[in-house]
């Protein structure tokens, strides 16, 4: 009689296959503008502005110039995460092994690590994501929560228009070069003058460069996803909030905000066992606001 197997599940080597954090695209925005922290619900940016008009002297007092303070009001979103894990549910699986001895297990100790580097990272894409796509009225999902920069461009409206529609191999070159054409004079000087662009427009641009071969553009000259535009002191960056929507926006990273309560809230969360619950549990709380300075100051080609 032949040996039947047919009852058995394939014995599957899973501890030769470790754990492998899914790769994500970091949120790159955060990093490059201003953070203000200290904010419960809402806080103020102050615009300074003044004048000044010379005219031929003389005697006597002419009052000419002009001093204006003015304001804009950052207000964050409150947000939060939150998960329950009960670790018994890894026993029946070859994560028991790596589990602590005993029938009352407390941690998450044969994925601990991975768990926390991915919850970390999964905060950060969502920021990423809502700093420039969030919209509280048309958004969906994580989206719906708090206004990015796009909607609070679009809500004040005095931007400056380089193009619109679509963005193309053929049109991407000269599109970039609209939008450094239209640069303000006032900010013309400003060292940290950036176009903002998804990863799918830095490609395509990327790539007309290469295919033009105008500017012997070499791939190793933007290895990080950072381009100086040929003939400018402007940077061209990727970043994934920007993924999919058509827009390139163009100001100096200064002229942008997020406001936040502790500038390392979303870099933190809480992962304790619950007595009460007898399950690890997961938290992540934080807020989140952003702000345009000056809209004035923005030149975007828009979708």
């Amino acid at each position: 009689m032949a040996l039947d197997l047919s009852a058995l599940t394939k014995y599957v080597d899973e501890e030769k296959l470790p754990l492998i954090r899914k790769s994500l695209l970091e949120g790159r925005t955060v990093s490059m503008i201003n953070i203000q922290p200290g904010i419960k619900h809402s806080a103020t940016i102050k615009q300074f502005a003044t004048s000044v008009l010379l005219e031929a002297g003389a005697c006597g007092f002419n009052s000419t110039d002009a001093t204006s303070v003015t304001q804009k009001v950052i207000t964050v979103c409150p947000l939060q995460s939150a998960e329950s894990i009960c670790p018994r549910d890894m026993e029946e699986y070859i994560l028991g092994k790596r589990m602590s001895p005993g029938s009352y297990p407390t941690d998450l100790k044969p994925i601990e690590g991975i768990y926390a580097e991915e919850k970390a990272a999964l905060n950060q894409q969502a920021i990423e994501l809502i700093s420039w796509r969030g919209d509280t009225v048309a958004g969906t999902g994580n989206l719906a929560l708090c206004d990015g920069f796009l909607k609070i461009s679009n809500d004040e409206g005095n931007f400056i228009t380089s193009g619109t529609g679509a963005i193309t191999s053929a049109t991407v070159i000269d599109d970039v070069n609209a939008m450094v054409a239209l640069i303000p004079v006032d900010i013309v000087s400003m060292t940290t003058k950036t176009i903002f662009v998804g990863y799918d427009v830095y490609n395509l641009y990327t790539q007309a460069l290469v295919n033009a071969n105008l500017f012997h553009y070499a791939p190793t000259d933007g290895p990080d996803y950072t381009y100086q535009v040929p003939g400018s002191d402007v940077k061209i960056v990727a970043v994934r909030g920007l993924n999919g929507t058509g827009e390139m926006f163009l100001t100096y990273t200064e002229n942008m905000y997020m406001g936040t309560d502790l500038a390392n809230d979303a870099e933190s969360f809480n992962i304790w066992y619950s007595q009460d619950n007898d399950e690890v549990r997961y938290k992540a709380s934080f807020k989140i606001g952003f702000q345009i300075a000056y809209n004035d100051f923005v030149v975007r080609h828009t979708a």
